[in-house]
């Protein structure tokens, strides 16, 4: 049997926030504005690195960008 885990990682810059949703939590971090997509790019990468999720999508809409992440 394959045990998957979705998580998505929304980037809403006008409100300055990183909003990282998961099945068990929704975890929201406020980010400077001037460098929003820095410590929002490191974070996401921090995160990838150390719990072995994968990117499976991104998806750019008016109000941010969503990151959907996937691990088998």
């Amino acid at each position: 049997m394959i045990n998957i885990k979705i998580e998505i990682i929304f980037l809403a810059r006008m409100a300055q926030q990183l909003v990282h949703h998961s099945s068990s939590e929704t975890k929201i971090t406020k980010i400077d504005k001037k460098n929003f997509f820095q410590e929002a790019l490191h974070y996401i990468e921090q995160y990838i690195n150390k719990s072995d999720f994968k990117i499976f999508s991104i998806d750019s809409e008016q109000g941010g960008v969503s990151y959907f992440l996937i691990k088998e």
